[in-house]
């Protein structure tokens, strides 16, 4: 049970009454300030029956209110800026809130993908990034929760995360976009499908990640369809 603590001005002559019932009918005790019969505050904390205790005022005092913190953006959006154009995503934090934090606190806002790379392009399915542009792994943080299961699809221009193929809860900083829809990678409870989260959509500019789509791939060994002209991430920036 929360404290609270009420604040009493007043008479100098306030006297503390407080009155133990006991007996018949196993009331429950009451407390209370009263003032002498010149005073006309009446204040105290009254509670029967077993009901919440509530307050109970003869007059009207200042009560400091707590500050009104801000609705938190459900959508918040971020644009990409590539070599090949910018585009712009917009989060779905009311379907993906684990999702939609990681994305923006662990990266975003540390401006983890600046100089990163479209590693991976399937010609008209995905594009995938993420990874550093000299093509060693960045420096991530802890995998976090699947959301697969938020009833976000993989339709065409949605932003669903990476991960792992046998690890559901193993996504960190990699992403990508479906060029196509892709249901196979949706969550599926019959199927015991995992599937991959989805956790936004380009609203603008999908034209660019289309063109990144049609991107000449080859075989390096470690990615095996790695743009031949890289497509290099500057920056991914919040947007108010």
């Amino acid at each position: 049970m929360k404290a609270r603590w009420f604040w009493f001005s007043g008479s100098p002559s306030v006297v503390l009454l407080i009155a133990m019932a006991i007996g018949c009918g196993g009331g429950a005790p009451t407390a209370s300030i009263s003032t002498d019969d010149s005073g006309s505050e009446t204040k105290g904390v009254e509670s029967s029956g077993g009901g919440a205790a509530t307050l109970t005022s003869g007059t009207t005092t200042s009560v400091a209110q707590a500050p009104i913190t801000p609705a938190k953006n459900l959508f918040p959006e971020v644009v990409i800026k590539t070599s090949a154009g910018d585009f712009r995503i917009r989060l779905n934090a009311e379907k993906a809130p684990v999702t939609v934090e990681n994305f923006l606190e662990n990266y975003v806002d540390r401006g983890f993908y600046a100089n990163t790379i479209f590693h991976h392009v399937d010609p008209g399915y995905i594009v995938t990034g993420g990874y550093g542009v000299d093509l060693e792994p960045k420096e991530v943080r802890a995998p976090i929760k699947n959301e697969a299961a938020n009833g976000l699809k993989n339709t065409r221009g949605t932003v669903t995360m990476s991960r792992l193929p046998e690890y559901g809860d193993s996504a960190t900083s990699q992403f990508f976009i479906n060029v196509t829809a892709a249901a196979s990678l949706d969550y599926d409870e019959s199927k015991e499908n995992a599937g991959y989260c989805v956790f936004g959509e380009v609203v603008d500019g999908m034209d660019v990640v289309d063109r990144i789509a049609k991107s000449e791939v080859h075989d390096t060994g470690d990615f095996p369809q790695m743009p031949v002209e890289a497509v290099i991430v500057t920056s991914i920036e919040r947007v108010d």
